[in-house]
């Protein structure tokens, strides 16, 4: 199988499960992003150093909560891939999320809850 078909019986799934659109589209991205930087390496191919140069690479570009969600996103699928039998072997598996630190993390102050709060009457 293709990459394309794969991933098309992956998204399948995803309409299945009552995925929205949205949610579908961004991970079609997500895999576009993927798959293009392996340069179009078939599914079945991938190692775990071809997951690691594409993290590196968009670790450049992003933060680390949105390098989180990448990983967390191969790990489904290359664990969908073993599980359904299209692979012997999940790649991701070993692949460890980096550590999201409290810098990183930006709480709301008491102010900015507030404020959100009286925006919101009708839900509180």
């Amino acid at each position: 199988m293709t990459n394309e078909e794969v991933l098309e019986e992956y998204f399948s799934l995803f309409e299945l499960r009552g995925r929205s659109e949205l949610t579908i589209q961004n991970y079609k991205y997500e895999f576009n992003e993927f798959f293009k930087i392996l340069k179009g390496k078939n599914y079945e191919k991938i190692t775990v150093k071809d997951i690691r140069k594409y993290l590196r690479y968009k670790k450049k570009k992003v933060k680390l909560s949105t390098i989180r969600h990448k990983i967390t996103v191969l790990k489904t699928f290359f664990k969908w891939l073993k599980e359904e039998g299209y692979n012997n072997e999940n790649p991701a598996k070993i692949i460890q999320k980096p550590k999201v630190t409290d810098n990183e993390r930006r709480h709301l102050k008491p102010k900015e809850i507030e404020i959100i709060r009286l925006d919101n009457d009708d839900f509180f």
